[in-house]
C-alpha cells in the first residue's frame, strides 16, 4: 500500500508542475476573451477528473489498483487539454498540439486497459490511426474520416492540400448555410471523423474552435474500457482487420451530453468555446469575430 501512495504522490507532483504551463498561459491570454481564467481552469479540471476516473475504473476492472491508475489517467487528461488549449490560441501549433493531446489520450487509454502508460502510443493523421508499441508499428483506417472525405468530394467542396498539411487533417472549403454555426466551420462526416469543412468566411476564432474539436477525436477513447466484453470482441475483430472504431463511444457520449443538457454543454463543445474564445451562444452575431 505504501508503494502505491508513493507512486501516486510522484505522478500527482508531475501533473501539478505540468499544469502550471497551460494555466499560466491562460492568464496571459485572458484579455479580449468572453471567458475567464476560472472558466479555463474548470475545463482543465474536468478533463483531468474525467480521464482519471475512467482510467481508474477501467484499470480496476482489470485487477489493477484504482488510485495509482487514476493519477496516471489524470496526467493523460492534463496533456489532452494542454494540446487543445495550445491550438485554440495559435492554429499554426496544430502539429505539436496534436502530438501532445494524442500522447495524453494514449496514456489514459493504456492505463484504462490495465497496461503501462507508454505501452502503445498513437496518433490519427487524415483517415488513418498510426500506432507504435508492443506489437511494433500498426495502422488502422478510421471509417468516419473516409466517409467525411468522400462526402467532401461528392458535394463538390474544394480540397485544400496546403491547409491539410498545415493542420495534419483533411480540410475542405465550401459555402455553408448560416444556421450551421456562427463560426462557419464544422467537423464533417460520421462518428470519429477528423475531416474539416470550412466556409471561406470563417474567422480565426472559428477555425481554432473547430481545430480543437479535431484534436478531441481521441480524447475519450478510454471510455471503451467500461463497455461490455461483447463490444470488445467486435472492436478487437475490427482492429485485427485494421479498422479503428475506438473513437465512437466518446463521440456518442458527447452527443448524448448535448442532447440531454442542451447543445453546447458537452465537455467537448464547452472546451472548444472556452479555449478559442468563440461566442457563448453560437447563434449570437455571425460576423462578430
Amino acid at each position: 500500500m505504501g508503494k502505491i501512495f508513493k507512486k501516486f504522490r510522484k505522478i500527482t507532483a508531475v501533473s501539478l508542475v505540468l499544469a502550471t504551463i497551460p494555466f499560466s498561459a491562460a492568464r496571459l491570454n485572458a484579455q479580449g476573451s468572453n471567458y475567464t481564467f476560472a472558466d479555463r481552469t474548470k475545463v482543465f479540471s474536468a478533463n483531468v477528473l474525467f480521464n482519471g476516473l475512467v482510467s481508474g475504473i477501467g484499470a480496476t476492472r482489470r485487477n489493477k489498483p484504482f488510485l495509482e491508475n487514476l493519477a496516471k489517467g489524470a496526467l493523460g487528461g492534463l496533456l489532452i487539454s494542454s494540446g487543445n488549449y495550445m491550438v485554440a490560441k495559435e492554429e499554426n501549433l496544430m502539429w505539436p498540439a496534436k502530438i501532445i493531446s494524442n500522447a495524453g489520450a494514449s496514456i489514459s487509454y493504456n492505463v484504462s486497459r490495465g497496461q503501462r502508460m507508454l505501452d502503445n502510443l498513437g496518433m490519427e493523421i487524415g483517415p488513418l490511426y498510426l500506432q507504435i508499441g508492443k506489437g511494433g508499428f500498426e495502422w488502422y483506417v478510421i471509417p468516419g474520416s473516409i466517409a467525411g472525405i468522400v462526402g467532401g468530394i461528392t458535394r463538390g467542396a474544394d480540397f485544400s492540400l496546403e491547409e491539410t498539411l498545415r493542420f495534419g487533417t483533411p480540410v475542405f472549403y465550401d459555402s455553408l448555410p448560416i444556421y450551421t454555426d456562427s463560426t462557419f466551420g464544422m467537423r464533417y462526416g460520421l462518428f470519429g471523423t477528423n475531416v474539416l469543412l470550412f466556409d471561406p468566411r470563417i474567422s480565426i476564432k472559428g477555425q481554432r474552435h473547430d481545430l480543437v474539436h479535431i484534436n478531441q477525436i481521441q480524447a475519450q477513447r478510454s471510455l471503451n474500457s467500461l463497455l461490455p466484453k461483447r463490444y470488445s470482441k467486435i472492436e478487437n475483430f475490427l482492429l485485427r482487420n485494421h479498422v479503428d472504431v475506438r473513437t465512437i463511444p466518446g463521440d456518442i457520449s458527447n452527443n448524448l451530453q448535448d442532447f440531454l443538457l442542451g447543445y453546447g454543454y458537452s465537455l467537448g463543445e464547452w472546451e472548444a468555446r472556452v479555449f478559442s474564445g468563440a461566442p457563448k451562444k453560437l447563434d449570437a452575431v455571425l460576423q462578430r469575430n
